[in-house]
C-alpha cells in the first residue's frame, strides 16, 4: 500500500508540475510547431548560404515605426496570396452569364470591412487604398486603361484579344487562362480562370524583421480564417453561378492544416478510450485498467520533461503526434505481459507473496525489457539523423519507450498487489455465473486457452515438420532478398510534400494551381540568388534543436566591387546567363517569358547602368559630361556628386576618390 502511494506520489507530482510549467509558459517546456517540418541539412554549405541571404538584413536598420514608411510603401510588398478558382465542364468560363457570378463574389469579399486592414495597399501618399484582385474582371472595368472597359461584358472576346495585342497585358492575360485557353477576336475559351486577392503586412507597420513578419502574417491568417472562409466554403459547396470553385492559400490552408492536426490529436483520444475498453475487457478490473492506463499517460508528460529539460529539445512537430499512438499500444502489450504472468502465477505453489511477485516480476520485466529495447534501439537510430524532424521524432518516442517501461516495472508491480489484496476475488455482476479468472484452467493445463492449444499443436507441427520446416525457411530467405532487391531501387521522392490528398478541395487546388494553367509571370517559381559579399551563416551560438535561430551574418570583407574590372566581369556574367543557348538552357531549367521568349534574369548592374543613362539626359549635366554608365571612374562620380549638390556635399569631394562604385 505504501509504495502504491509513493510512486502514485511521484506520478501524480511531476503531472502538476508539468501542467503548472504548460500554464506558466508553454514554450518552457515545448515549442510547438505542427505548421514547419525542419528536413534542413545544418551543416550543408547550401543550406547556410541561403540563410545569409534570407537573414542578411537582421542585423541591420529596422524599417517600421521610425520610418516614414510612405516613402517605401506601406503594405506594398506582397505578404500573402489568396487563389480563386472557377471551372466549368465545357469550352469556356468567359460568359457574361458567369463573369457577373465572378464580380458578385468578388466583390462580396471585397465588402469585407476587415479586408482593408489587410490589403495590399497601392498609390502615392494621401491616396492609398486597397489593390484591386488580380482578375479576369480588371479587363472589362477600366482598369488596364480606357480602351478595355466593357463592364457590361457585351463584348468578350474583342476586349480581351485587345488586351492580347498589349505586350505587359498579354503576361498577365496569360495569368487567367488555363493549359486550353485561347483568345481570337471572335472567341475567348478557358474552361478555367483564376483571381488572386494580394495581402499586404497589417496596419501595425511595415517591419523587415522575420519576426515581425511572422507575427503579422499570423495576423493575415486569423483574418482570413475568421472572415473569408465562410463566404469561400459557401462558394465551394454551392458553386458560383454554373461553375465549380476551389481556392487555395499558404496563410488559410495553413490555418485548416492546424485545425486538423487538432483533430487528429483528438483522435488519440478515441484511441485511448477503446484501449481503455479493450484492457478492461481483457482484464476484468476497472481498478488494473485505470491505474495502467494512468501509467501510459504519465509516462507520455515525463518523457516531455526530459525530452525538454534534460536533451534541451524545444521543438515539438506534427511527426511527435504519432508518438501517442505508439505508446498507447506499447503502453497497453505491457499491461497486458505483466497481468498474464501474474494470472500465470496463481496456478503455482509459492512460499509467500513475496515469492510469487518475484516470480512473475522477473518473467514480465525480462519480456517487456525485450520489447522495449527493439522499439528504443529503433528510434534512437532515428535520433543519429541529422535532420531535425527525424532526430527529434526518434529521440522522443524512444524517451517515452524508456520512461514507459521503467514506469510498467516501477509503478505496475504495486498495482498488481493492491489488485490482490483487496480486488481479486471480486467480479463483476455479469461474470459472478462465471468462475474467477484466476480458476478458469487447472494446474494440470486441461481447460487451456485457445490460442495456447493452437501453437502447442498444430502450430509446432508446422514448424517442425521435417519437410515444410525447411520450405517455411526457403520462404522466408526469398521474402528477404525480394524486399532487399526492392529495398536498393527506392529514390527520393522528387515531389513535393502533400499535406492534402488530391481528393481533398486543397489538393486539387493546389494540382490546378501547378498544372491547370499556362505559364505567366506570376508563377511561383524556383529563384536562385548569386550572391557576392556573403559568406555562410554563423550557427555556433545556435542550439541544434532551435529552429528559430538565425545564426550571425558574416560579411566578405575581401569582396570589392570599385574596380571597374569587378564591375565589368559582372555585367558579362550576367549578359552571358541571358544568352545561353537552348542546349545550356535545357540544363539549368532558367524560365522563359511566356511572351517575349527571352530568359528571365534580374541583374542589379543592369538596373544601375539603366538608371544612369537616364540620369545622364537630366539637364543639370552640362553638354559635355561624358557617359555615367558601368564601369564607374573618378571621373564619372565625380560629374554626378557636382551636379547634385542637393544630395552630396560638393565641399568635401575628393579628387583621389577611389571607391567610386560605393558613392554612386
Amino acid at each position: 500500500m505504501r509504495n502504491l502511494g509513493i510512486t502514485l506520489g511521484i506520478h501524480v507530482a511531476i503531472l502538476i508540475v508539468t501542467l503548472a510549467l504548460a500554464m506558466w509558459d508553454s514554450k518552457k517546456i515545448v515549442n510547438f510547431k505542427f505548421d514547419v517540418v525542419p528536413l534542413d541539412l545544418q551543416d550543408d554549405p547550401t543550406f547556410l548560404r541561403s540563410l545569409a541571404w534570407k537573414y542578411r538584413d537582421e542585423d541591420g536598420t529596422v524599417v517600421g515605426k521610425d520610418t516614414d514608411v510612405t516613402t517605401i510603401g506601406e503594405r506594398s510588398q506582397v505578404a500573402d496570396s489568396l487563389v480563386l478558382m472557377y471551372l466549368t465542364g465545357d469550352s469556356t468560363v468567359f460568359t457574361k452569364e458567369r463573369l457577373l457570378a465572378m464580380k458578385q463574389l468578388e466583390d462580396r469579399l471585397l465588402r469585407v470591412e476587415e479586408y482593408k486592414k489587410f490589403c495590399r495597399l497601392t498609390g502615392g501618399s494621401g491616396t492609398r487604398e486597397c489593390a484591386k484582385p488580380i482578375s479576369i474582371l480588371r479587363f472589362f472595368d477600366g482598369t488596364y486603361g480606357p480602351g478595355l472597359n466593357d463592364t457590361t461584358f457585351s463584348n468578350i472576346p474583342a476586349t480581351l484579344f485587345g488586351a492580347s495585342q498589349v505586350p505587359l497585358l498579354a503576361q498577365l492575360l496569360q495569368l487567367h487562362l488555363g493549359v486550353d485557353g485561347s483568345v481570337t477576336q471572335t472567341e475567348a475559351k478557358s474552361s478555367i480562370t483564376r483571381t488572386i486577392f494580394q495581402f499586404g503586412l497589417p496596419l501595425d507597420g511595415y517591419n523587415l524583421k522575420e519576426d515581425n513578419k511572422t507575427e503579422q502574417l499570423l495576423k493575415i491568417r486569423r483574418f482570413q480564417a475568421d472572415f473569408f472562409s465562410g463566404i469561400l466554403n459557401e462558394a465551394l459547396d454551392s458553386g458560383v453561378g454554373d461553375m465549380d470553385f476551389l481556392y487555395f492559400g499558404t496563410q488559410i490552408v495553413t490555418y485548416n492544416l492546424l485545425q486538423q492536426v487538432i483533430w487528429d490529436l483528438l483522435l488519440a483520444v478515441g484511441s485511448l478510450l477503446f484501449i481503455f475498453l479493450f484492457v478492461l475487457f481483457m482484464t476484468k478490473s476497472l481498478f488494473l485498467t485505470s491505474f495502467g492506463i494512468f501509467s501510459i499517460i504519465s509516462s507520455f508528460v515525463i518523457a516531455t520533461l526530459v525530452y525538454s529539460f534534460i536533451f534541451q529539445y524545444k521543438y515539438f512537430g506534427i511527426f511527435h503526434v504519432l508518438s501517442i499512438f505508439i505508446i498507447l499500444g506499447i503502453g497497453a502489450d505491457n499491461i497486458f505481459v505483466f497481468v498474464d504472468n501474474w494470472r500465470a502465477t496463481a496456478h503455482l505453489e509459492y512460499t509467500s507473496l513475496e515469492a510469487r511477485l518475484s516470480a512473475c516480476y522477473k518473467r514480465a520485466a525480462i519480456a517487456t525489457f525485450c520489447t522495449s529495447l527493439t522499439t528504443m534501439v529503433a528510434f534512437f537510430s532515428n535520433a543519429l539523423s541529422p535532420l531535425l524532424a527525424v532526430q527529434s521524432f526518434g529521440l522522443f518516442s524512444g524517451i517515452l519507450v524508456f520512461v514507459n517501461y521503467m514506469s510498467v516495472i516501477i509503478f505496475f508491480p504495486a498495482v498488481l498487489i493492491m489488485y490482490h489484496y483487496y480486488w481479486d476475488t471480486w467480479s463483476w455482476p455479469c461474470f459472478r455465473c462465471k468462475k474467477p479468472i484466476k480458476d478458469a484452467a487447472s494446474a494440470d493445463g486441461e481447460r487451456r486457452h485457445p490460442i495456447v492449444r493452437f501453437f502447442r499443436g498444430p502450430f509446432y507441427n508446422l514448424v517442425s515438420h521435417r519437410v515444410l520446416r525447411w520450405v517455411l525457411l526457403a520462404l522466408c530467405l526469398g521474402i528477404i532478398i525480394v524486399f532487399s532487391v526492392f529495398a536498393a531501387k527506392l529514390k527520393p521522392d522528387e515531389e513535393s510534400i502533400k499535406y492534402y490528398k488530391n481528393e481533398h478541395h486543397f489538393g486539387k487546388a493546389a494540382l490546378l494551381i501547378r498544372d491547370g494553367f499556362k505559364p505567366s509571370t506570376e508563377d511561383k517559381v524556383i529563384k536562385v540568388y548569386m550572391v557576392w559579399g556573403l559568406r555562410e551563416q554563423d550557427l555556433s551560438t545556435c542550439a541544434k534543436t532551435d529552429i528559430n535561430c538565425k545564426g550571425v551574418t558574416v560579411w566578405d570583407k575581401g569582396f570589392d566591387l570599385n574596380p571597374k574590372r569587378a564591375q565589368s566581369a559582372l555585367l558579362d556574367f550576367c549578359e552571358k546567363l541571358k544568352n545561353l543557348s537552348a542546349t545550356q538552357n535545357e540544363k539549368l531549367h532558367l524560365r522563359r517569358n511566356p511572351v517575349t521568349g527571352s530568359i528571365e534574369v534580374q541583374c542589379f548592374l543592369e538596373h544601375i547602368n539603366t538608371f544612369m543613362k537616364s540620369e545622364r539626359n537630366k539637364t543639370q549635366y552640362p553638354a559635355n559630361t561624358p557617359e555615367l554608365t558601368l564601369p564607374t571612374s573618378e571621373s564619372k562620380v565625380e560629374h554626378l556628386i557636382l551636379n547634385n549638390s542637393a544630395v552630396y556635399n560638393v565641399t568635401s569631394v575628393n579628387p583621389l576618390l577611389y571607391r567610386q562604385f560605393e558613392v554612386s
